[in-house]
């Protein structure tokens, strides 16, 4: 899914590029963009004019923001080509017109941060200072400027030791929800799954419409237990997660089933994921 796609599905689009004067809408330097001061602009006119506090309440200045942060975005992908060059969101800065006793302005620049972060997550978790000022061009409401962090590719992308830690974190909280959808967006296209049960010796699925089916034949295989996730570690490339279920057998015996996934990482996402588990319930034919 492009980022374009992302957008769509929060049903926004990116608007027409503003008008601009004597400077450009955004700079490159190196691997660093600083995209100019944006207001929120869109079908041929600047909107969102007015005073927070007086002409324009809260959720109109929330509004404002994420028009703004969609034309910064807009002239940052007119600069580089594709939001995918994207490695990181490091600052966003925002200009707030309002009264001398408006304090909410946090929760204004909130909405902008929320859509970088929906965007580019884990990748759009930024850096942000708000500036409650008396008057802004034009008369808008709000003006945003943007400071990110690009690669040569769409491929290349930061990848840190805690993105993979908070992935794997994630990945275990969707798992316990049963949320398919949000494990299959962790996870690349051609990701395998090896399972812990099935023929020779755990079926082994591959591509990511096969490791749906495979999540999802484990997720009920599973159903009947109390799902507790562990420990997760991280080593360069590899990660590992601790899992356990826990069974009824009977009216008063219970047992537990416990394992843990080694994965493999691409590109910020789950490339491998092969599970383990200590002692297995089901007949392996089964599956």
């Amino acid at each position: 899914m492009t980022h374009l796609d992302r957008l769509h599905k929060l049903g926004l689009v990116l608007p027409e590029p503003a008008p601009t004067h004597e400077f450009v809408p955004a700079s490159i330097a190196g691997d660093l963009v600083f995209v100019s001061g944006h207001a929120p602009f869109a079908d041929d006119e600047f909107r969102f004019r007015g005073k927070v506090g007086k002409e324009l309440d809260l959720a109109g200045a929330r509004q404002a923001a994420e028009l703004a942060a969609l034309g910064c975005l807009r002239s940052l992908q007119e600069s580089i080509g594709t939001l995918g060059r994207v490695r990181r969101v490091l600052k966003l800065t925002g200009y707030v017109n309002c009264t001398a006793d408006f304090c909410d302005l946090p929760q204004v620049t909130d909405a902008a941060s929320v859509l970088l972060i929906s965007l580019f997550h884990p990748h759009g978790k930024h850096a942000r200072t708000t500036v409650g000022v008396n008057s802004l061009p034009l008369g808008v409401a709000v003006e945003l400027e943007l400071m990110v962090q690009i690669g040569s590719s769409p491929a290349e992308r930061i990848d840190t030791g805690q993105d993979r830690l908070r992935l794997l974190e994630q990945f275990g909280e969707a798992w316990d929800a049963g949320d398919v959808d949000k494990l299959m967006s962790m996870i690349t296209d051609d990701c395998v799954y090896a399972a812990s049960v099935g023929p020779e010796p755990g079926a082994t699925y591959a591509g990511k419409q096969a490791v749906r089916e495979g999540f999802l034949a484990m997720l009920a295989l599973d159903s009947g237990g109390i799902s507790r996730t562990g420990r997760v570690f991280v080593a360069g490339n590899l990660g590992v997660s601790e899992w356990s279920y826990l069974f009824r057998a009977g009216s008063d015996a219970e047992f537990e089933v416990r394992g843990c996934d080694i994965f493999e990482f691409r590109g910020g996402r789950i490339s491998r994921k092969d599970a383990f588990r200590k002692s297995s319930f089901v007949d392996s034919r089964s599956l």
